[in-house]
Protein backbone atom coordinates (compact mmCIF):
# COMPACT_ATOMS: atom_id res chain seq x y z
CA UNK A 1 0.00 0.00 0.00
CA UNK A 2 1.50 3.37 -1.02
CA UNK A 3 0.39 5.18 2.16
CA UNK A 4 1.08 2.47 4.76
CA UNK A 5 4.11 4.33 6.17
CA UNK A 6 2.51 7.78 6.25
CA UNK A 7 2.32 9.23 9.78
CA UNK A 8 0.64 12.66 9.61
CA UNK A 9 1.48 15.28 12.22
CA UNK A 10 -1.15 17.92 11.41
CA UNK A 11 -4.92 18.00 11.16
CA UNK A 12 -4.76 18.75 7.43
CA UNK A 13 -2.36 15.83 6.99
CA UNK A 14 -4.82 13.50 8.74
CA UNK A 15 -7.65 14.68 6.48
CA UNK A 16 -5.49 14.23 3.39
CA UNK A 17 -4.53 10.69 4.38
CA UNK A 18 -8.18 9.91 5.13
CA UNK A 19 -9.14 10.69 1.53
CA UNK A 20 -6.72 8.03 0.31
CA UNK A 21 -7.73 5.51 2.98
CA UNK A 22 -11.38 5.95 2.11
CA UNK A 23 -10.66 4.64 -1.38
CA UNK A 24 -7.95 2.09 -0.59
CA UNK A 25 -9.76 0.56 2.41
CA UNK A 26 -13.29 0.92 1.03
CA UNK A 27 -14.61 2.52 4.21
CA UNK A 28 -16.81 5.51 5.02
CA UNK A 29 -15.37 9.00 5.33
CA UNK A 30 -15.80 8.96 9.13
CA UNK A 31 -14.07 5.59 9.43
CA UNK A 32 -11.24 6.80 7.20
CA UNK A 33 -10.73 9.84 9.43
CA UNK A 34 -10.44 7.58 12.49
CA UNK A 35 -7.97 5.31 10.67
CA UNK A 36 -5.83 8.27 9.68
CA UNK A 37 -5.93 9.67 13.21
CA UNK A 38 -4.74 6.36 14.64
CA UNK A 39 -1.81 6.48 12.20
CA UNK A 40 -0.91 9.77 13.89
CA UNK A 41 -1.04 8.08 17.34
CA UNK A 42 -4.44 9.46 18.35
CA UNK A 43 -7.34 7.30 19.49
CA UNK A 44 -9.76 8.64 16.87
CA UNK A 45 -10.36 11.72 14.73
CA UNK A 46 -12.19 13.57 17.49
CA UNK A 47 -9.19 13.13 19.76
CA UNK A 48 -6.82 14.35 17.02
CA UNK A 49 -9.00 17.33 16.16
CA UNK A 50 -9.35 18.46 19.76
CA UNK A 51 -5.65 17.99 20.46
CA UNK A 52 -4.34 19.68 17.30
CA UNK A 53 -6.97 22.35 16.81
CA UNK A 54 -6.55 23.74 20.31
CA UNK A 55 -2.85 23.10 20.75
CA UNK A 56 -1.18 26.06 22.48
CA UNK A 57 1.06 28.23 20.36
CA UNK A 58 3.78 28.30 23.01
CA UNK A 59 5.00 25.41 25.17
CA UNK A 60 3.68 25.42 28.73
CA UNK A 61 5.98 25.52 31.72
CA UNK A 62 6.63 21.99 32.93
CA UNK A 63 8.00 20.43 36.08
CA UNK A 64 9.79 17.10 35.90
CA UNK A 65 8.96 14.38 38.38
CA UNK A 66 11.20 11.31 38.56
CA UNK A 67 9.64 7.94 39.37
CA UNK A 68 11.81 5.02 40.51
CA UNK A 69 11.06 1.35 41.12
CA UNK A 70 13.45 -1.48 42.08
CA UNK A 71 13.03 -5.07 40.92
CA UNK A 72 14.50 -8.50 41.57
CA UNK A 73 13.77 -11.42 39.24
CA UNK A 74 14.80 -14.61 41.09
CA UNK A 75 14.02 -16.86 38.14
CA UNK A 76 16.18 -14.90 35.72
CA UNK A 77 18.72 -14.08 38.44
CA UNK A 78 18.56 -10.43 37.49
CA UNK A 79 17.85 -7.26 39.39
CA UNK A 80 17.81 -3.57 38.66
CA UNK A 81 16.24 -0.17 38.94
CA UNK A 82 13.81 1.53 36.58
CA UNK A 83 13.42 5.30 36.47
CA UNK A 84 11.13 7.34 34.28
CA UNK A 85 10.26 11.01 33.99
CA UNK A 86 6.78 12.55 33.85
CA UNK A 87 6.27 16.24 33.10
CA UNK A 88 3.54 18.08 34.99
CA UNK A 89 2.36 21.67 35.04
CA UNK A 90 3.22 21.86 38.76
CA UNK A 91 5.64 20.06 41.11
CA UNK A 92 4.13 16.92 42.63
CA UNK A 93 3.62 18.83 45.88
CA UNK A 94 1.24 21.11 43.97
CA UNK A 95 -1.12 18.18 43.55
CA UNK A 96 -1.57 17.60 47.27
CA UNK A 97 0.05 16.30 50.41
CA UNK A 98 1.59 12.80 50.32
CA UNK A 99 -1.15 11.43 52.58
CA UNK A 100 -3.77 12.70 50.15
CA UNK A 101 -2.01 11.42 47.02
CA UNK A 102 -1.51 7.99 48.59
CA UNK A 103 -5.28 7.52 48.43
CA UNK A 104 -4.77 6.76 44.76
CA UNK A 105 -4.47 3.03 44.11
CA UNK A 106 -1.53 3.79 41.80
CA UNK A 107 0.47 5.94 44.25
CA UNK A 108 -0.23 4.28 47.59
CA UNK A 109 3.04 2.34 47.57
CA UNK A 110 5.30 5.29 46.79
CA UNK A 111 7.53 7.42 49.00
CA UNK A 112 7.25 11.10 48.16
CA UNK A 113 10.67 12.70 48.27
CA UNK A 114 11.36 16.38 47.89
CA UNK A 115 11.44 18.12 45.58
CA UNK A 116 10.89 15.99 42.48
CA UNK A 117 11.25 12.28 43.21
CA UNK A 118 8.82 9.44 43.97
CA UNK A 119 10.22 6.03 44.89
CA UNK A 120 8.27 2.77 44.87
CA UNK A 121 8.62 1.35 48.39
CA UNK A 122 8.05 -2.23 47.20
CA UNK A 123 10.42 -4.58 45.40
CA UNK A 124 8.88 -5.72 42.13
CA UNK A 125 9.35 -9.28 40.89
CA UNK A 126 10.43 -8.38 37.35
CA UNK A 127 11.58 -5.51 35.20
CA UNK A 128 8.25 -5.44 33.37
CA UNK A 129 6.37 -5.27 36.70
CA UNK A 130 8.49 -2.31 37.76
CA UNK A 131 7.83 -0.53 34.49
CA UNK A 132 4.11 -1.20 34.76
CA UNK A 133 4.08 0.24 38.28
CA UNK A 134 5.83 3.40 37.11
CA UNK A 135 3.58 3.87 34.11
CA UNK A 136 0.44 3.55 36.23
CA UNK A 137 1.81 6.09 38.70
CA UNK A 138 2.72 8.46 35.88
CA UNK A 139 -0.79 8.20 34.41
CA UNK A 140 -2.37 8.90 37.81
CA UNK A 141 -0.22 11.99 38.32
CA UNK A 142 -1.04 13.17 34.81
CA UNK A 143 -4.76 12.61 35.37
CA UNK A 144 -4.68 14.73 38.53
CA UNK A 145 -2.61 17.41 36.84
CA UNK A 146 -4.97 17.62 33.87
CA UNK A 147 -8.30 17.49 35.69
CA UNK A 148 -7.58 19.01 39.10
CA UNK A 149 -9.33 16.03 40.71
CA UNK A 150 -7.96 14.46 43.86
CA UNK A 151 -8.25 10.80 44.94
CA UNK A 152 -10.62 9.71 47.67
CA UNK A 153 -10.97 6.28 49.23
CA UNK A 154 -14.65 6.67 49.96
CA UNK A 155 -17.34 5.64 47.47
CA UNK A 156 -20.21 6.61 49.77
CA UNK A 157 -20.77 10.10 48.30
CA UNK A 158 -20.77 8.71 44.76
CA UNK A 159 -23.25 5.82 44.60
CA UNK A 160 -26.90 5.93 45.68
CA UNK A 161 -28.39 3.64 48.31
CA UNK A 162 -31.72 1.82 48.31
CA UNK A 163 -32.83 0.21 51.59
CA UNK A 164 -29.31 0.71 52.88
CA UNK A 165 -27.67 -1.14 50.00
CA UNK A 166 -25.25 0.63 47.67
CA UNK A 167 -26.38 0.62 44.05
CA UNK A 168 -23.10 0.26 42.18
CA UNK A 169 -22.56 0.68 38.46
CA UNK A 170 -23.07 -2.65 36.60
CA UNK A 171 -19.83 -4.02 35.21
CA UNK A 172 -17.75 -1.65 37.30
CA UNK A 173 -14.07 -2.62 37.12
CA UNK A 174 -10.83 -1.02 38.31
CA UNK A 175 -12.90 1.96 39.46
CA UNK A 176 -11.32 4.82 41.37
CA UNK A 177 -13.09 7.66 43.16
CA UNK A 178 -12.22 11.32 42.83
CA UNK A 179 -13.29 14.63 44.27
CA UNK A 180 -13.13 18.12 42.79
CA UNK A 181 -11.58 20.29 45.55
CA UNK A 182 -13.25 23.45 44.24
CA UNK A 183 -16.82 22.14 44.32
CA UNK A 184 -16.53 19.04 46.57
CA UNK A 185 -18.34 17.08 43.88
CA UNK A 186 -17.47 13.44 43.21
CA UNK A 187 -16.49 11.65 40.01
CA UNK A 188 -15.87 7.96 39.38
CA UNK A 189 -13.26 6.80 36.88
CA UNK A 190 -14.44 3.36 35.78
CA UNK A 191 -11.96 1.36 33.66
CA UNK A 192 -13.39 -1.95 32.42
CA UNK A 193 -11.93 -3.83 29.49
CA UNK A 194 -13.62 -2.93 26.22
CA UNK A 195 -15.39 -6.28 25.53
CA UNK A 196 -16.83 -6.41 29.06
CA UNK A 197 -18.14 -2.84 28.80
CA UNK A 198 -19.65 -3.44 25.38
CA UNK A 199 -21.51 -6.52 26.61
CA UNK A 200 -23.12 -4.57 29.47
CA UNK A 201 -23.46 -1.14 27.90
CA UNK A 202 -27.26 -1.10 27.77
CA UNK A 203 -27.43 -2.27 31.40
CA UNK A 204 -25.01 0.47 32.43
CA UNK A 205 -26.96 3.13 30.57
CA UNK A 206 -30.21 1.97 32.18
CA UNK A 207 -28.60 2.12 35.62
CA UNK A 208 -27.42 5.68 34.96
CA UNK A 209 -30.88 6.75 33.81
CA UNK A 210 -32.65 5.23 36.79
CA UNK A 211 -30.22 6.59 39.39
CA UNK A 212 -29.63 10.09 38.03
CA UNK A 213 -26.09 9.57 36.73
CA UNK A 214 -24.30 10.31 33.49
CA UNK A 215 -21.55 8.20 31.90
CA UNK A 216 -19.09 9.90 29.54
CA UNK A 217 -16.19 8.49 27.52
CA UNK A 218 -13.22 10.85 27.04
CA UNK A 219 -10.70 10.20 24.30
CA UNK A 220 -7.89 9.89 26.89
CA UNK A 221 -7.71 6.16 27.52
CA UNK A 222 -7.16 6.03 31.25
CA UNK A 223 -4.86 4.98 34.07
CA UNK A 224 -5.35 1.28 34.70
CA UNK A 225 -4.17 -0.57 31.57
CA UNK A 226 -4.76 1.44 28.39
CA UNK A 227 -2.25 -0.58 26.35
CA UNK A 228 -3.98 -3.79 27.45
CA UNK A 229 -7.48 -2.86 26.31
CA UNK A 230 -8.99 -1.13 29.33
CA UNK A 231 -11.06 1.99 28.60
CA UNK A 232 -11.85 4.82 30.98
CA UNK A 233 -15.37 6.17 31.58
CA UNK A 234 -16.17 9.10 33.85
CA UNK A 235 -19.32 8.76 35.93
CA UNK A 236 -21.03 11.58 37.83
CA UNK A 237 -24.48 12.66 38.90
CA UNK A 238 -26.64 14.45 36.35
CA UNK A 239 -26.47 17.53 38.59
CA UNK A 240 -22.72 17.58 37.92
CA UNK A 241 -23.04 17.43 34.13
CA UNK A 242 -21.16 20.71 33.70
CA UNK A 243 -18.20 19.42 35.69
CA UNK A 244 -18.26 16.15 33.77
CA UNK A 245 -18.26 17.91 30.40
CA UNK A 246 -15.37 20.13 31.48
CA UNK A 247 -13.33 17.07 32.42
CA UNK A 248 -14.09 15.34 29.12
CA UNK A 249 -13.11 18.44 27.16
CA UNK A 250 -9.79 18.63 29.02
CA UNK A 251 -8.98 14.95 28.55
CA UNK A 252 -10.00 15.04 24.88
CA UNK A 253 -7.25 17.59 24.26
CA UNK A 254 -4.58 15.71 26.24
CA UNK A 255 -1.77 13.68 24.78
CA UNK A 256 -2.30 9.90 24.89
CA UNK A 257 -1.40 8.36 28.29
CA UNK A 258 2.06 6.88 28.72
CA UNK A 259 2.28 3.14 28.07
Amino acid sequence: MPFENVRPTTLSGIKSLAKHLKVSEGVSHAAALDLAARRASYENFRHARNRLQYAPSAPRETHRVYLTSYWNDDRAREQGRETMVVELSVPWSGLGKPADLKRSRYLGGFKFLQPDHLVDAGLRLSQSAARSTLCSAARALTFMDLTGLRPTTSSKPAFPKIDGREQTLPGRDHATHWVDPATRRYVIADEPYAPAEESRRSEREEWALQNGFRISKPAWQGMYNPDGGAKMFLVARVDDAQLLQRLVDILDRALPPVV
